[in-house]
């Protein structure tokens, strides 16, 4: 499992931007000829191949997790929200912590799509949360990051 990011400047470019890290990271680290993306039961995937991913993006950057297994993964910047009414509404303590905790968990396991054997959430960088869900068993992955420059 490995995770790689990209921080971009304008926050309209999330969705082009997670595509095209998916993509550089499939030619350049793993291997893969042309890779294309098709949507699967709202999932993106590789078309030939097995390697899976999941694209997630908050605020100024973009990051993708891949894995040889079906793999959920989420991040938020951890930005100040009315925390109470999201206590109130999910049933939790009204902590920061607490709520991107709950949220990037909740939303890893939406985005795998399958019942998760396991669930890690971490810091990825300062003011980030990070969740991943995955069928299988799994140590916490290699982080690697790309310039906006890495030819793109």
């Amino acid at each position: 499992m490995k995770i790689f990011l990209l921080e971009i400047e304008s926050k309209t470019q999330h969705s082009e931007a997670g595509r095209e890290l998916a993509i550089k990271a499939a030619q350049k680290v793993f291997g893969i000829e042309n890779p294309q993306i098709e949507i699967i039961d709202n999932k993106p995937r590789f078309v030939d191949s097995d390697l899976h991913f999941s694209i997630s993006h908050s605020e100024k950057l973009v990051a993708v997790c891949f894995d040889t297994e079906p793999v959920g993964f989420d991040i938020e910047f951890m930005k100040e929200r009315d925390f109470e009414r999201f206590a109130k509404r999910y049933n939790i303590p009204a902590e920061k912590e607490t709520f991107y905790r709950f949220w990037t968990v909740y939303e890893a396991k939406i985005k795998l799509q399958a019942k998760p054997q396991q669930v890690k959430t971490f810091m990825l960088q300062d003011g980030y949360m990070a969740s991943i869900a995955s069928v299988r068993s799994f140590d916490l992955p290699e982080l690697f990051e790309f310039s906006a420059a890495y030819d793109f």
